[in-house]
Order: structure tokens, then C-alpha cells, then sequence
């Protein structure tokens, strides 16, 4: 993703050249591309996308259009979801968190399927204090989620088992097999 960010023609996005960009914008976006963690930075009022290595699978094939476009180009199909929790960040510079989030996302052309993940959403400061981005840290979870889903149902179907053996007419104790 560095390669990729080095070589976009940001004078063509709305962010704008690189060397335009704040300082912490910049030192933002460095420690984003070193991270392992998946990221997504969405920068400014039309939330651009820049992302990290470890997100671009998060997006499939919207990878690598995604980049240094509008968030709203690339996540349309989840905007009505998305697009207020990225404005609650920043407008107001709070963080937003959620364990276990279901967002629908269409990541393979345009199949959509369900997905899950643990969210922190920060607010980026410039050096005057205004919020310039939010930094999205991400972890999928949607295979732990489907995971737990399962057991509830087989714990479900189990009770619904032993709940039904209890109407069935067992002879008298002592020696089941004795009494008939």
C-alpha cells in the first residue's frame, strides 16, 4: 500500500497533493502503512479512503479503486450505515467503538453478505485541534460470530431434545427393563 500510496495522483483527489497535507495527516498515514492491524483512514468531509495493507483483503475488489476516493464511491451499499458513525467522529471528536458490528458489504462484485467486526473510530487532529480524519481500526469477526450462532442453535435444537424425551412415559424406577 505504500508503493500504491506513493504512486496515486493525488493532485486528482479531493485530499489533494501529498505535500499539502498536515503534518499529522502525513505522520498519521505512516504509522497506519506500518501497522499490522487492519486500517482505514477516512480523510477530511467526503471521507477519503487510505488504507493499509493488512484492510485491503477487508474490501475485496473494491481494492485498490478504493483508494484516495470518496468513501461513499466505494461503500454505497453500506453509506446509510457507515456515513453517520463517520460523522459522529467528526463532528464531534469522540471515538466510537462496537464489538461484533454487522455491516453488510458487497466485496465480491456484487454479492453482499453480512460481516462482522470489532470497531474503534478516532478522531485524527490537525495541529490547530480540528478533526481531519477518522482512523478506523478493524478486526473482522464475522467467523466467531457464525461460530457462536452455531452452538446457540445446537444447544437450542439439544434442549428442544431433552424437552420432548421428558413427555415420553418411562416406566417406574427401580430397573427400567424389570417393571414391565
Amino acid at each position: 500500500m505504500a508503493r500504491f500510496i506513493r504512486e496515486y495522483p493525488w493532485s486528482e483527489s479531493p485530499l489533494g497533493p501529498i505535500e499539502t497535507w498536515t503534518l499529522s495527516l502525513r505522520t498519521t498515514v505512516d504509522l497506519m502503512l506500518a501497522a499490522e492491524a487492519q486500517i482505514v483512514l477516512f480523510c477530511g468531509p467526503e471521507f477519503v479512503a487510505l488504507y493499509n495493507d493488512a484492510y485491503a483483503p477487508t474490501i475485496g475488489d473494491k481494492h485498490p479503486r478504493a483508494l484516495g476516493r470518496p468513501a461513499e464511491e466505494n461503500w454505497s451499499e453500506l453509506w446509510t450505515d457507515l456515513e453517520p458513525l463517520l460523522r459522529g467522529v467528526l463532528e464531534t471528536g469522540e471515538t466510537f467503538s462496537a464489538r461484533d458490528r454487522p455491516f453488510y458489504i458487497e466485496r465480491s462484485g456484487l454479492v453482499g453478505e453480512t460481516v462482522y467486526f470489532d470497531i474503534s473510530y478516532s478522531a485524527v487532529r490537525a495541529q490547530d485541534g480540528t478533526v481531519e480524519a477518522v482512523l478506523c481500526i478493524v478486526s473482522e469477526t464475522t467467523a466467531r460470530v457464525l461460530a457462536a450462532a452455531k452452538v446457540r442453535e445446537s444447544e437450542q435444537r439439544f434442549r428442544a431434545l431433552v424437552n420432548a424425551s421428558s413427555d415420553v412415559c418411562l416406566p417406574d424406577e427401580p430397573g427400567l427393563a424389570g417393571n414391565a
